[in-house]
This record gives C-alpha cells, sequence and structure tokens, in this order.
C-alpha cells in the first residue's frame, strides 16, 4: 500500500485504477483545489483523475486505458543508459509541470506499479500518478522516493557506464532535492552520453593505424638480363614481365587480404551451418518418423559424414567455388611469361616447360603440396577408421519441446509440495502437462526470453498473465494482453489480482491451466 490507500483495477469503459482506504476516504482528507485541478484538466504526463462517491466515501479513479504498467515493461524489456536518463527525465518533467498546477512533490506516488507508459518503454510517454491528499499517513521525502525508484530501474540497465547513476543517487539523498534540480541533472547526463559517444568513436578512428605501404620489388634492367635471356623469343621482357607481375600483386595485396579472409570465413560459416541443418532434418524426418535400428544406422553413418564436412570446412581443407586459389593465380602469371592465355595453360594437357625463374619459390609451394596431401590422406584414413570402429550407442529418449512436461498418468506418482498447473488444449484433447510454480513471480507468454512457460497458442502476448506468490497464497494477474485472460469462465480485468484456490481454471488464447496446490 503507498499512502495507506489500497489499489485496485476496475473495467468502466476501460481501464481504470480505484485508490481508497478499506473502509472508504472520507472527503476531508482530500485537498480540494488540486482535486479539483487534477479532475478538470489535463495536466501533462499525468493519470487524468475521477472522483467516485459511495454514501459519503470517496475513491479515486485513474484512467489506465491503453497505457502499460512500469513494473511490467521492464520484465519484458531491458534499458540502455541513455533511455533509463530519458525516462528519469520524463519524470522529472512531470513533477515540474506538476509545479506550475500547484500540485505537491511529495504526493507524487512514484513507484513502478503507479507509473504508465504510452507506447514502448524506449521511447514511450510516461503518466505520473499523484494522489491529492492533504495530510498523507506516512509522508516520505520526494527524493527518498526517486532513489528507490532508481535502484529499480537499475536492475534493468543492460549494461551500467561512468558515474552517471551515483551522481543521481548523491543528489535524492540532498537536503536541497527538487524536480528542477533533478531536471537539469539528467539533461546534463544525457548530453555527456551523446558527447562519450562520439569520442568513443573518434578514438577508435584514431588508433586504427593506416596500413604500412608494401615495397616495391625494383625492376631488372634489360642490360643486366643473362645473355641467353636477352633476345629469347617470348622471353624477352620475362623478368620485366614477372617483376611488374609482383609490383601488381604486391599493391593489390594489401587491399584484397580483408575481403579475402572474409570470403574464406563465410565459406566456412556457410558449409558448417548447412551440415548442421541437413543433421537436424535428417534425425528429424528419417529416424523420428520411422525409429528402427536401421534407420538409426543409417542416420548415425551420415552424421558422422557431415561432421566430416563440417571439419575440413574449419580446417580450411575444403571450401565453396567461385574463386581462384593460389595454384591457379601462380599458374596464370607463369603462363602470361610463356605467352599462353590462363585457359591454354590450365587446360592444355601438355604444359610448355617454362624457365625456371624462381626455382626455390617453386619448389616450396610444390612440397607444401604434397604435405598437404599428404596430410589431408591421414585424416581421411582415420576418419574411415572411426567409422567403421564398433561404438557403443545409447539409448535414445525423445523429450517435449516443454521443460517439465508429465503424462496424466505420472501426476499421482510425483510428489511435490509446492503448488503446480495442469495444462492443457481447450477443447480437451492431448496430454496435459504440469508447471511447477518455482519462483514469486511466474510469468506465462509466447517471449522466450522472459516467460517462464512459453505458450504457443496464437494470440499469446509476449507477457500475458502472471502468477505472484503472496502471504496470503498465489495471485494471478492479466498484464493487459491483447486477447486477454479468462478466469472461471469470465473476462479477467487487466491488473487485477485474483486469489488462487484449488481447481480453480483460466484460459490463455487455447491453453486451459488448472491451479493445483500440494
Amino acid at each position: 500500500m503507498l499512502f495507506g490507500l489500497t489499489c485496485d483495477f476496475i473495467q468502466r469503459d476501460g481501464i481504470c485504477m480505484v485508490l481508497d482506504e478499506s473502509d472508504g476516504l472520507s472527503a476531508d482528507k482530500l485537498n480540494r483545489i488540486q482535486t479539483r485541478m487534477m479532475m478538470h484538466t489535463r495536466i501533462p504526463n499525468h493519470l487524468r483523475l475521477y472522483l467516485k462517491e459511495i454514501d459519503l466515501k470517496l475513491s479515486l479513479e485513474y484512467t489506465v486505458s491503453g497505457k502499460k504498467m512500469l513494473s511490467h515493461l521492464l520484465k519484458s524489456e531491458k534499458l540502455t543508459m541513455n533511455a533509463f536518463f530519458g525516462l528519469l527525465l520524463q519524470v522529472a518533467q512531470g513533477m515540474e509541470e506538476g509545479r506550475l498546477y500547484m500540485l505537491d512533490p511529495g504526493m507524487y506516488a512514484l513507484h513502478e506499479d503507479y507509473i504508465f507508459i504510452e507506447g514502448a518503454l524506449l521511447n514511450g510517454k510516461v503518466y505520473l500518478t499523484y494522489i491529492p491528499l492533504d495530510n498523507p499517513a506516512d509522508p516520505v521525502k520526494p527524493g527518498e522516493r526517486m532513489r528507490s525508484l532508481i535502484m529499480v530501474l537499475m536492475a534493468s540497465i543492460t549494461e551500467l557506464r561512468g558515474n552517471g547513476v551515483q551522481r543521481l543517487l548523491q543528489y535524492c539523498g540532498e537536503e536541497g532535492f527538487s524536480s528542477g534540480g533533478l531536471k537539469a541533472l539528467l539533461a546534463g547526463l544525457l548530453t555527456e552520453g551523446v558527447d562519450s559517444n562520439k569520442l568513443d568513436r573518434i578514438s577508435e578512428d584514431e588508433r586504427v593505424s593506416p596500413r604500412p605501404e608494401r615495397p616495391r620489388i625494383p625492376l631488372i634492367p634489360e642490360e643486366e638480363l643473362p645473355e641467353n635471356k636477352r633476345q629469347t623469343p617470348g622471353w624477352t621482357s620475362g623478368y620485366t614481365t614477372f617483376n611488374r607481375v609482383e609490383n601488381d600483386r604486391g599493391m593489390n595485396n594489401a587491399d584484397s587480404t580483408d575481403s579475402e579472409i572474409i570470403q574464406t570465413s563465410g565459406s566456412k560459416t556457410y558449409i558448417i551451418l548447412g551440415c548442421l541443418l541437413a543433421d537436424a532434418l535428417l534425425w528429424k524426418f528419417v529416424y523420428l518418423n520411422n525409429s528402427n535400428t536401421l534407420t538409426f544406422m543409417v542416420c548415425g553413418v551420415l552424421s558422422i559424414i557431415l561432421a566430416t564436412l563440417s571439419i575440413l570446412a574449419w580446417k580450411s581443407l575444403i571450401r565453396l567455388g567461385g574463386r581462384k586459389n593460389d595454384n591457379d593465380e601462380e599458374a596464370d602469371i607463369k603462363a602470361g611469361m610463356a605467352g599462353l592465355s590462363p585457359e591454354e595453360s590450365r587446360h592444355s594437357f601438355g604444359r610448355p616447360s617454362l624457365p625456371n625463374l624462381r626455382p626455390s619459390a617453386i619448389d616450396l609451394d610444390h612440397r607444401a603440396a604434397t604435405q598437404s596431401n599428404v596430410r589431408l590422406t591421414d585424416f581421411m584414413a582415420d576418419v574411415q577408421e572411426i567409422t567403421h570402429s564398433p561404438v557403443s550407442i545409447a539409448p535414445t529418449a525423445l523429450l517435449s519441446r516443454e521443460k517439465n512436461p508429465v503424462t496424466e498418468q505420472g501426476l499421482g506418482k510425483r510428489q511435490n509440495e509446492a503448488p503446480y498447473l495442469e495444462r492443457q488444449d481447450e477443447e480437451g484433447d492431448g496430454v496435459r502437462e504440469r508447471i511447477d510454480l518455482n519462483r514469486p513471480s511466474f510469468i506465462i507468454g509466447r517471449s522466450t526470453e522472459v516467460a517462464q512457460y512459453i505458450e504457443s497458442s496464437e494470440g499469446a502476448s509476449r507477457v500475458h498473465a502472471e502468477i505472484s506468490r503472496s502471504t496470503g497464497g498465489y495471485l494471478l494477474k492479466d498484464l493487459n494482453s491483447r486477447n486477454g485472460t479468462f478466469f472461471q469462465g469470465e473476462p479477467m480485468i487487466p491488473y487485477k489480482e485474483y486469489p488462487l484456490a484449488e481447481g480453480d481454471v483460466f484460459t490463455i488464447v487455447k491453453g486451459k491451466y488448472t491451479f493445483r496446490t500440494a
């Protein structure tokens, strides 16, 4: 409870949040001027207030239709540092707007359950709850409430950087805290954040050193060529041509290195991912559709072959085609010096004998290629030995898509003191599943990142419903889902808490849930 008031939600021309006391709120506890101001004026960033009177007892009603509660948005989304500062800046801006309408900064409900957002968490509009009480039961300084809100929001920040949070907490503890000062501090932190991002990008660009220029190979003058090479037909400028080709390759090598690495890495990735996908499809559509010993052995052998291809791709022994390798480039250079086209050089059965321009380099290339072929042969022999060797295969267990599925016959065998849910399709067909409520806040929805149980029915929201544990038992709450939740056959009011008892049934689209106690 906040300010000694209870909170509830009703459905009347939309969703309304109702604040009152257990025995009703008397009119003398309200500030009449502020109450009239809230009722007859649309104040920016404030929820619209309505008064409801029954038997001289009042209740405060705030319209929250089309808005999301901040506490539930924090469960489904994360905040960056700039989004964190921007959210607090909207809160401070709303409090500053309230000062223009003579609202007390100490009467804001700066709590995640009383702040609503229209739109997404990162760029939505913030709406504050102002309670126009004249003499509150538990007066608390606004700086302390703001500090508590900052501590809650910190848990949803993806990465804490800088000293902005420390400065905010320090300012909230000062005696001179005000919404205007908080607004100025947040504006400065946002500006510093933008400037620091620019400086980080500039410093990163400066750290990138320019690529060193590769020294050019000097051309051999014609007069320094051997006598037998100066006027030889086809080799008049052989050394010059070779040197010119080497220089061109040296200048282009620096620019092509990055693209070669990227192309090679991409080729590896495509081959490995293709093998993994083929292996998954193989087991799914071959073995699962016809589970016997023969299909298991076939799938096992094919899986080993696919694993072998993945290893070869990882070691760059195989790759996708479409690009010439280093041997082809070397052959094109030699063919150009011999006066042949690259196609004639690569596809002719009888290659012309080329002069031994670089005998050491050619020998080294040939030796490296020979060693590579030997390593490949040994590797394939090892793979063949592994393939034909007997392997003890453990039995395969088929698992369901859910975390803790239990058949209907096994429900009575499992003993657990904690309450749980039984889920089955609304039509009553299929296997019932047991869902253990193993945490104080248990969310059901289609978001794999937030929900503790994934509701696969089409039409379920990312965070659809929440089951929370309190001192009085378990409570069910619809989180303003798109298609709603039905409790005991009746539509639930969003954000309203419904106590759960043994055998209570609620429905989320096509999923029918039954609450069970130990």
